[in-house]
């Protein structure tokens, strides 16, 4: 009972595969063979046996492009390529069958994609009327070695041969034309503005749900002819109708795989009935789950390894893609510490205020970019230092110093460097004044160089001590005031990168009138050393210098010339006053001094007479004392 089940079940399978082998057999024939079969069995007139006349073969005379991978879009031109697509019935390119691929547009035009085309070789179009056509042209098929598997290919590739991905142009994201017109003469395109008008919910894409034909043949073909709308049409009609003749291509040139997984289908089934007769059905899903679990583990062991290089390979790619994105942020530490070692302040800060900018993005907020920003801070906090322990260096240089104030009010100091900048001027121009005052107060003269011009002194070596250092006060004076004054007038103008405060204008004022005051003391002390009113700090102990009587109108003329370089800079009034008042001092005092020097000269005079007289016209004689008088008031 159990037998006839089984018996009756093995004379169907065996019935089914026969009539399975039977369609194999039938289907299982290449292009080419069924071609020639047709052309054999089609002759002139439709009369069985003939042979189709060379006249009518396909002839291929042209190709664009000439080469390329597998999957190029190439155009096949010539003459008797097919009176319609039906009669276009086979191409090979370089051996290899690409007529599920192409598409016929007219007799003298067929556009296909390549396949796993190797090497050069020949174009043949086969039709029903014309038979296997000829070639006058060759395409060369070009492939890409040592291609990953987990890459992407046009076509199916081999595991002996790899075939990459070629870069995609901006044309592969551009809709192609369904209806395969020129379009010359619609360069000038329909407005926009009109179209949103006529359409208001309508769209031109063909792959929208709103696409709208008269949107799309405004905006492409609204210089296109009737006619030409006409034939596009119908080869889209005809482009429709061979999508489902594809179908049954695909099969026929695939017939062999299919009837293999066919086989394999039948041999489950066989082997699962067994199962289910033998085993009577007990257990057998849990096996063939285990089955299909073991199959997928092997399954994944054979791309375990090709996967992890490819996640390898991506953390490699992406880290050297951060690297070039951000290859300046990486840099700018070593690049920096360089420029600042090389004196480039600029350089370091232009690239500083470009990497502030950068950081202020989302993107920038990793642990990664905060290491090499606080990198950054410290050659940054480096440079305030340098720039600030620049801005105060003497002698000070005013140009260097405005330069140095800008770069720190960028690099954001935290104090006011403008304020430090005119301190700074200060404390040297009254340190340089009472150095020139302590190197001339004594005999022995020290050797410490006080920030002015040596070669004057030099060259008036002769002249008394006192003189050298009236000289030597008013062009250290004459020499730093005016930048120490322009600096202070630009800060409080607002010609200074800096926000001013109007509340230090007395302090300034102060400042300036302390150092005329200074240089004024320091003359007088020098000049009038028995007037000094007791002031120890500035004493001249210059006991055996030179009597400078004869030296005062030299003097007076020092102090002159820094009275004309004060009121160029047109400084406040009392400032004036105060060097006013010591030319004034110094007139007085060399008055003071020639009156008495001749009338001591004169009370020695009667000790010169010798009471020898001469005669002088109708004043009877005179001595010589009446003439060495009147030559004392000459002189």
């Amino acid at each position: 009972m159990m037998k006839e089940p089984s018996n009756a079940s093995d004379l169907g399978q065996r019935t089914h595969r026969a009539e399975l082998s039977r369609i194999s057999n039938a289907l299982n024939v290449s292009s080419t063979d069924i071609t020639r079969r047709k052309v054999m069995s089609s002759g002139p007139g439709g009369a069985s046996g003939g042979v189709s006349s060379s006249n009518n073969k396909p002839l291929v005379t042209g190709i664009s492009p000439k080469e390329g991978f597998p999957g190029t879009k190439v155009t096949i031109r010539g003459e008797r390529l097919g009176k319609s697509p039906n009669d276009f019935i086979g191409l090979q390119i370089c051996g290899v069958d690409c007529h599920l691929t192409a598409e016929w547009f007219s007799p003298n035009k067929i556009v296909a994609k390549t396949l796993l085309c190797k090497g050069l070789g020949e174009i043949v179009v086969i039709t029903t009327s014309g038979g296997v056509g000829t070639s006058t042209v060759q395409f060369k098929g070009m492939q890409e070695a040592a291609i990953p598997p987990h890459k992407e290919s046009a076509v199916w590739v081999e595991e002996a041969v790899s075939v990459g991905p070629r870069p995609l142009s901006m044309a592969a994201y551009t809709q192609e034309d369904p209806l395969q017109l020129s379009s010359e003469g619609n360069e000038n395109k329909f407005p926009l503005e009109e179209l949103v008008e006529l359409f208001p919910e309508g769209s031109g894409n063909l792959r929208a749900e709103n696409f709208v034909p008269a949107w799309f043949l405004l905006e492409n073909h609204h210089m296109t002819s009737f006619e030409d709308l006409k034939c596009g049409l119908k080869f889209l009609d005809r482009k429709v109708k061979s999508q489902t003749e594809g179908k049954l291509t695909f099969l026929k040139e695939n017939v062999s795989s299919v009837m293999e997984q066919l086989d394999a289908l039948l041999l489950v089934k066989e082997k699962f009935d067994r199962y289910v007769v033998e085993k009577r059905g007990s257990g057998y899903l849990i096996k063939i789950d285990e089955s299909i679990g073991v199959c997928e583990k092997e399954a994944g062991k054979l791309f375990q390894e090709v996967l992890a290089r490819k996640d390898r390979a991506d953390v490699t790619r992406n880290a050297l893609n951060g690297f070039h994105r951000f290859r300046f942020i990486f840099s700018l530490p070593g690049g920096m510490e360089k420029s600042i070692q090389r004196g480039e302040y600029d350089s370091a800060i232009n690239d500083y205020i470009r990497a502030k900018s950068l950081f202020q993005t989302p993107e920038m907020d990793k642990p990664i970019f905060r290491k090499f920003r606080h990198e950054i801070e410290i050659r940054v906090q480096n440079l305030r230092d340098i720039l600030q322990k620049k801005l105060v260096e003497k002698p000070p240089n005013s140009v260097e110093q405005r330069r140095y104030i800008g770069h720190l009010v960028i690099l954001e100091c935290g104090f006011d460097p403008a304020w430090a900048c005119i301190s700074c001027h200060y404390e040297f121009l009254c340190n340089s004044m009472r150095n020139c005052f302590a190197q001339f107060a004594s005999v022995e003269k020290s050797k410490e160089n006080i920030l002015r011009t040596p070669s004057k002194i030099d060259a008036q070596a002769s002249y008394p001590n006192q003189v050298q250092f009236i000289d030597a006060l008013s062009d250290v004076f004459t020499t730093y005031l005016p930048d120490f004054w322009h600096l202070c007038l630009d800060y409080f103008n607002g010609k200074l990168p800096v926000k001013c405060e109007f509340g230090k204008q007395n302090e300034v004022k102060e400042m300036m009138t302390s150092i005329v005051q200074l240089f004024a003391t320091l003359v007088s002390s020098c000049l009038f050393p028995n007037l000094n009113d007791g002031n120890i700090e500035y004493s001249w102990n210059d006991d055996k210098s030179d009597s400078i009587i004869e030296w005062l109108p030299q003097c007076l003329s020092y102090v002159r010339d820094v009275f004309t370089e004060l009121l160029s800079l047109d400084p406040p009034i009392i400032m004036i006053d105060i060097i006013r008042d010591l030319l004034f001092s110094i007139r007085s005092y060399s008055l003071d001094v020639m009156l008495h020097q001749m009338s001591l000269e004169i009370n020695e005079l009667y000790k010169q007479e010798t009471w020898a007289s001469e005669p002088n016209g109708n004043y009877g004689f005179i001595t010589q004392l009446v003439r060495t008088y009147t030559y004392l008031l000459q002189f």
